[in-house]
């Protein structure tokens, strides 16, 4: 015969009882758990960009390694709909005339800073803040790569370009994402 221990079997309830209410007192009086964020598509940063002008003209590299004589000014108007920044950063494809055919190369733009590959004869603007709904116009350079040389003509221009990414910089450094608005 098997001999149960009463003393025992009712602590055993009572400390499944006490844990069961406890459970529950926890999920009634506590707040609710933490939730994923929800992803508010409207409240994403954006930014509008419109390309006017691409100008081929006469340079002087500042840099040496360079071949080209002529450089590709860029030239588009962007507007920081819904945020402002200490800067954004754009980045993109340029297509280029060869030879020895048209190839894609890589282009990137800061607003608050250019490269210094010009030289003096050309000047380039520069922002030191972004502000929300403001409309800015840059001019950014590009040179043509080193494989198109000896650069005859028209050889090195771009003939169509595209920002593909844009990022932004709060007054800390930290870096966010900027979606590009249709």
């Amino acid at each position: 015969m098997i001999h149960v221990n009463r003393p025992l079997r009712g602590k055993a309830v009572k400390n499944r009882i006490l844990t069961i209410a406890s459970l529950i007192l926890v999920v009634l009086f506590c707040d609710k758990t933490p939730q994923n964020p929800s992803i508010d598509t409207d409240g994403r940063k954006q930014v509008r960009i419109q390309q006017l002008e691409t100008e081929y003209v006469p340079a002087r590299p500042a840099t040496d390694g360079i071949l080209a004589d002529k450089v590709n000014v860029l030239k588009f108007e962007f507007e920081a709909l819904n945020f402002s920044a200490d800067r954004l950063e754009f980045f993109g494809r340029a297509e280029f005339e060869g030879p020895p055919d048209d190839r894609e190369h890589a282009v990137h733009f800061r607003t608050d800073s250019v490269d210094p590959l010009c030289g003096e004869d050309i000047e380039f603007n520069v922002l030191r803040q972004v502000r929300r709904s403001d409309r800015y116009v840059l001019a950014r350079p590009k040179f043509p790569t080193n494989e198109y040389a000896p650069f005859k003509g028209e050889q090195g221009k771009i003939t169509r370009w595209i920002i593909y990414e844009a990022w932004g910089y709060d007054e800390n450094q930290n870096r966010f994402s900027v979606q590009l608005a249709e």
